[in-house]
């Protein structure tokens, strides 16, 4: 059993096993006595933690840009509304692929309707085309947030990672 202590708590750490599988252990609970044989073994290291919470802080700033890049896109329309995205490709994709036009179309129906058959197919393949651009964008910068992700995890130096600050798409040396 391994275990890494949780920045920021006395009384909770991440247990991994040799089989792969991982979890919390609290005060209190069935792994927290091996946790406590380990962290006398194992006394924290100031430098270390200097560093995990260098890594903590740059990987927040790291998720705020992501967040930033997507804006723009995310921003045009209501949360509750991109919660529909999935369902609305989903009906899109099925009812451009049924040549007998007949599969529902219960939301976009709801959003776009009434649609004459050409109206319909205009509405659905718009819904595609704009979850492939969302997808392309998305992708870009979720490829973007782990390669920055590699380089924080490999930087062995507090002070580099406090005065990283991200900037898309360029990616840390």
């Amino acid at each position: 059993m391994r275990y890494e202590r949780i920045s920021g708590t006395d009384d909770a750490a991440v247990w991994f096993d040799v089989a792969g599988r991982s979890g919390v252990t609290i005060a209190g609970d069935e792994r927290w006595p091996g946790f406590q044989a380990w962290a006398e073994e194992n006394p924290p290291n100031e430098g270390t933690q200097a560093i995990e919470m260098a890594r903590i802080e740059a990987t927040e700033r790291l998720h705020a840009m992501v967040d930033q890049v997507l804006a723009p896109i995310l921003a045009r329309y209501p949360g509750t509304e991109a919660m529909t995205w999935p369902t609305q490709l989903s009906e899109a994709q099925a009812w451009l692929a049924d040549p007998s036009r007949s599969v529902p179309t219960l939301l976009l129906d709801e959003i776009g309707g009434p649609f004459d058959e050409a109206g319909k197919q205009q509405f659905c393949e718009a819904v595609v085309s704009l979850a492939n651009d969302f997808k392309v964008a998305s992708g870009r910068a979720i490829a973007w947030r782990r390669e920055c992700s590699d380089w924080i995890a490999q930087c062995d130096a507090a002070a580099a990672l406090h005065a990283w600050r991200p900037l898309y798409p360029e990616v840390p040396l």
